[in-house]
């Protein structure tokens, strides 16, 4: 008897050892439900240094989006604004969904030729960016829905194909 208690508590010695972040328990809550707010932000990969403080995460998950989308389209990130230039300017609504997938849509579409050059680069993004999603007490996912301004110089190119 001695001996099983001891390999049992080995082996869960081992388990535990071996835990990493619990995988989400997806909630079981009506579909216009509003609850408390999640414990967690959701983590942008690279932001993972932050995931104690969620304005932190907050604040590293803009940044981190906004470069991508900067790279994506070769272009970098605005710091001051220039008279001279011309600029594309919206909002984006970005949804991060229980599975950590990106869902994307701009307060005020315009149908520019740029801007649909841009919808097409967010598509890639959402394809190739896996986010850990928010999360309520209990490890329970929630989505989680965040807005982001954006102002993108535009080239010569951009401006005269509107």
């Amino acid at each position: 008897m001695k001996n099983f208690i001891g390999l049992l508590l080995l082996i869960l010695c081992v388990q535990t050892g071996f835990a990493q972040e619990q995988p989400c328990v997806e909630p079981k809550r009506s579909k216009y439900s509003t609850g408390p707010h999640p414990k967690t932000s959701p983590i942008f990969p690279g932001c993972e240094s932050f995931k104690e403080e969620n304005n932190s995460l907050n604040s590293c998950f803009g940044r981190k989006l906004s470069q991508l989308i900067a790279e994506k389209l070769d272009k970098k990130v605005v710091g001051e604004i220039s008279e001279s230039s011309v600029y594309y300017k919206n909002k984006l609504s970005i949804l991060i969904e229980s599975n950590g997938i990106l869902k994307f849509r701009f307060f005020n579409r315009l149908n520019t030729a740029f801007e649909n050059k841009l919808v097409q680069k967010l598509k890639e993004i959402s394809e190739e960016v896996v986010v850990r999603p928010a999360k309520y007490e209990g490890n329970y996912c929630a989505t989680f829905t965040y807005s982001l301004p954006l102002t993108i110089e535009l080239s010569e190119d951009e401006i005269s194909s509107k």
